[in-house]
């Protein structure tokens, strides 16, 4: 998971900690640690990453949009476009995906 960031990302250990529990499908818990985490692109990435693996797709909108507006993450983008495909906003959906740059 800690390849989607640039090369700059410097994650601290509550980061690693969330990105751990929500590999391990531990989703309540990285839930949970994920609201302690900064207001910052990356840490709303967590949050909207772990809201659409709860079924929660709207949660998951409203945190991946924040994400995306760092331009250079392109998995907030792709996140981003399945949040809108479980949605049901099919349209949106392929407009996020077109925004993924590798």
């Amino acid at each position: 998971m800690l390849t989607h960031f640039s090369k700059n990302f410097q994650p601290d250990q509550a980061f690693l900690r969330v990105a751990a529990l929500i590999e391990a499908g531990d989703l309540k818990q990285a839930s949970s640690a994920a609201n302690t985490l900064p207001e910052n692109s990356a840490s709303r990435y967590l949050r909207g990453v772990c809201a659409l693996s709860c079924g929660e797709p709207d949660r998951a909108l409203v945190e991946l949009e924040f994400a995306t507006r760092e331009p250079d993450f392109p998995a907030a983008h792709l996140a981003l476009a399945g949040a809108f495909f479980a949605a049901r906003q099919p349209d949106r959906a392929a407009a996020a995906f077109r925004g993924v740059r590798a």
